[in-house]
Parts: structure tokens; sequence; C-alpha cells
């Protein structure tokens, strides 16, 4: 099973942070490493996605940088991954439920070099969340 490295980019992702590393953390697939990236966030953001991976039974770091955006965020995770396959998460997506399983398995099953996907939007409670789907 080949490890699969989750980048999540962040800047003031408290509200949303909780949901996120849980839906990564809840996958069907064992062999994963998170690695969050946070943008300076003035918020508790960090401080709660240490309390939520610290927690889990999962490969993690967490790393801060300057305010560059998230695509520096994203070539930074990239630097730090470890995995086979990488997986770009921001703070206020959430996995649907073997998203990772489904994804990993379709590319060590073809010659496929990635997978792509959208999202659902929902609103509830005044608040906007988005759900990741994955296309093979």
């Amino acid at each position: 099973m080949r490890k699969v490295s989750i980048i999540v980019a962040c800047f003031n992702g408290a509200l949303t942070v909780r949901r996120c590393l849980q839906s990564i953390i809840e996958q069907d697939y064992n062999n994963i490493q998170v690695v969050f990236i946070d943008n300076k966030s003035t918020d508790k953001s960090v401080k709660i996605a240490d309390e939520v991976l610290s927690e889990a039974s999962v490969e993690y770091s967490i790393l801060s940088q300057k305010k560059q955006g998230v695509s520096y965020a994203r070539n930074l995770g990239i630097k730090h991954a470890s995995g086979s396959y990488i997986c770009f998460l921001d703070v206020d997506d959430r996995l649907l439920p073997g998203s990772i399983s489904s994804r990993a398995n379709y590319l060590t099953e073809t010659t496929s070099a990635v997978t792509f996907g959208g999202y659902t939007h929902r609103i509830c409670c005044h608040k906007s969340f988005r759900h990741l789907q994955f296309f093979n």
C-alpha cells in the first residue's frame, strides 16, 4: 500500500480545520501522511490542527511559513511529503469517505498519473461547506 501525502494549506481556518482534518483521519486508507502548512494564521488554526492530529494515529507535520499564498504553501508541502502520491486539500474542504482509497487504488491499478475531482457546495446555518468528490 503506497503512502498518500495530503497537503493541507491553511490561513485563518479555525472554523473549518477540525472538520477538514477529521475527514482525513476517518479515511479507510491506512497509509496517510498529513502535511499541514500554516500561512501565518492569526487565529487558533495551528493549535486546533495540533490537537486533532496529535490524537490521531496518522503521520503528520505542521509547518509555518510567512504569508505567501496557497501555491507557495503547496510547494513547501511537496518538499516535506514522503508519499508516493500527493493530494492537495484546502482547510475549508472535506474528503468524502473512501476518497483516498478509491484514488490510490485507481492510480495503482492503471497507468494514470493523476486523478481529479470537484466539490459539492452546501449551505447550512449561514455557513458554507464544500465536499470533495473525485473522478478517475
